[in-house]
């Protein structure tokens, strides 16, 4: 079971047109918080984490995925 998702979606475009959407979900796992806060990630710091992973996959998927639009605007 999940307890805490975020998303974020970016456009790609085909021949020009943004007609496709390429999503990027992080999700921390119910089970798994106690470990997570054995390592020291706790209910303050997994948001951070969770938005630090998302970064890190759309800073991966940008100029590796053709057609991809990642806007300078969210930062």
């Amino acid at each position: 079971m999940k307890s805490q998702t975020s998303t974020l979606q970016y456009p790609i475009e085909v021949n020009g047109v943004p007609g496709l959407i390429l999503t990027i979900s992080v999700s921390a796992r119910k089970e798994m918080l106690a470990a997570l806060e054995a390592v020291g990630v706790g209910t303050q710091e997994l948001p951070n984490l969770i938005k630090k992973l998302l970064e890190d996959a759309r800073d991966a998927c940008d100029g590796s995925v053709p057609g991809l639009i990642v806007s300078n605007l969210e930062e």
